[in-house]
């Protein structure tokens, strides 16, 4: 079931910077997509378009097949929530639970339902031991996962993410991509997240999206983007390190499969195989 379409969607810095043209894309209920592109290919632009914090110069974005234009602003935003890239852009309120709860008091719910609300994403993002604290003393983790708490609580049925590892280490990075990949099998949230980093997406993604100076290269699944090597030519992009790593044994003679492994353990099955054998 279709959840969000963008029809001809273009945009205009002005004077006349064109950082979006004729994008078309149907995003389906459930999907965890990835928009990805080099930088400065228009990928945090056209997020930005899909919940109206940047209203498009031409073209539509609908959300269950009503036109987000003739939505009201708090409603669009609840329904189709948006983490920024820099937590620090998104927080603040003084202390973590006055964060979180902006959102929800927007929306006009009772002060026992906005601290339920509070409650469920402190308990869901395990940091009920900071609801106090202020948000200057958090680390950058922390204030990525209370900027995610304070989008959650508003209970969206869409979340765009802006490149949201960026600025964390590894194992924080690791966290919160395992916790978005719950979040989307469980709750059935969509998510559709920018990144250049090519190494994660086949390890949470579903099907990937590909932006090469505003305009739409591909979209589909990640086997079909990413056996388009003109494609990832044009983005500016390459196949995931061990994708790289295991095609290349191949064209050396070494390995054998029919199917590129795409992920880590489709890496591991395939070498674990050339192995036994021998």
């Amino acid at each position: 079931m279709e959840i969000l379409r963008i029809e001809n969607l273009g945009f205009i810095y002005p004077p006349h910077k064109e950082a979006l043209r004729n994008i078309n894309l149907s995003i389906s209920e459930g999907d965890f997509l990835v928009i990805s592109g080099a930088n400065g290919s228009g990928k945090t632009t056209l997020l930005k378009c899909l919940n109206g914090l940047l209203k498009p110069t031409y073209g539509k974005v609908y959300f269950k097949g009503e036109d987000i234009s003739k939505m009201k602003a708090q409603v669009i935003f609840s329904k189709v929530g948006y983490l920024f890239q820099d937590p620090n852009d998104q927080l603040f309120s003084a202390t973590v639970a006055q964060d979180i709860s902006f959102g929800p008091n927007n929306l006009g719910l009772s002060k026992r339902e906005v601290a339920l609300r509070v409650d469920e994403v402190l308990e869901l993002l395990d940091i009920k031991s900071f609801r106090d604290f202020p948000i200057h003393d958090l680390s950058q983790g922390l204030k990525q996962r209370v900027a995610l708490a304070g989008v959650l609580a508003m209970q969206p049925e869409v979340l765009l993410l802006d490149e949201p590892t960026s600025s964390l280490d590894p194992q924080t990075e690791d966290e919160l991509l395992i916790f978005l990949k719950r979040l989307n099998e469980e709750k059935n949230i969509t998510l559709v997240m920018a990144t250049h980093e090519m190494d994660l997406i086949p390890e949470f993604a579903q099907n990937i999206a590909i932006i090469s100076e505003g305009s739409l290269v591909r979209y589909g699944s990640l086997e079909d983007v990413f056996g388009c090597a003109e494609c990832l030519e044009k983005g500016r992009l390459k196949l995931p390190t061990v994708t790289r790593l295991l095609k290349g044994l191949k064209e050396e003679g070494i390995l054998s499969f029919n199917k590129l492994p795409l992920s880590f353990e489709e890496a591991k099955r395939i070498l674990k195989e050339a192995i036994t054998k021998r």
